[in-house]
């Protein structure tokens, strides 16, 4: 029993303790000896002397979405999948935008996203065609700005753009797919 109480008085000190502000103790910067400097050279020693090469500037930047050589447009047309849509978008791989079209328009929902996925069959049905999207990859490129109209994405620089087969507009709420095009040039 006396055991019991001095741990629990030796724990009771270690909490204070440690919800104790810590007291500031005086520093100052540590005095270090200087160093030795030898300017005698053993006889058998051998001096090499070099000159360090020229720099060379500096190497540009990996390739990203917005650097790489011109490529063809990727474009397609929305398929319902939840709701009713119409439009279209285009995607530029060499500047890294994806662009919904004038036109695009669907029904508002909660939680919408605009995402890059693996799935490519988006003529599927909608409870279908999210379960494929939910077992593809995904990339988010942001919430859904509005329900209609043009809008722009920006795709992450380095995306490699060859692992992802649609643009969706994903219910991140309900895991569900409003509407689905097709990534194709």
């Amino acid at each position: 029993m006396r055991f019991a109480k001095l741990g629990l008085i030796c724990w009771m000190a270690l909490l204070a303790a440690c919800g104790a502000p810590a007291a500031a103790l005086p520093t100052r910067a540590p005095t270090l000896p200087s160093p030795a400097v030898s300017t005698q050279v053993p006889a058998n020693s051998v001096i090499v002397t070099e000159t360090a090469p020229p720099q060379e500037a500096a190497s540009p930047a990996p390739p990203t979405v917005a650097q790489t050589e011109s490529k063809p447009l990727l474009s397609g047309q929305f398929f319902k999948q939840e709701v009713a849509v119409t439009g279209s978008y285009t995607l530029d791989p060499t500047t890294g935008v994806l662009r919904l079209s004038d036109d695009f328009n669907l029904s508002q929902g909660p939680d919408l996203f605009v995402i890059l996925s693996g799935a490519s069959e988006v003529t599927l049905d909608y409870v279908s065609f999210s379960g494929v999207v939910n077992n593809s990859p995904l990339l988010y490129l942001g919430a859904l700005a509005s329900a209609s109209g043009s809008q722009e994405y920006a795709i992450p620089a380095g995306t490699d753009l060859s692992v992802y087969k649609s643009v969706v507009v994903w219910c991140r709420q309900f895991s569900v797919a409003f509407a689905a095009a097709l990534l194709t040039p």
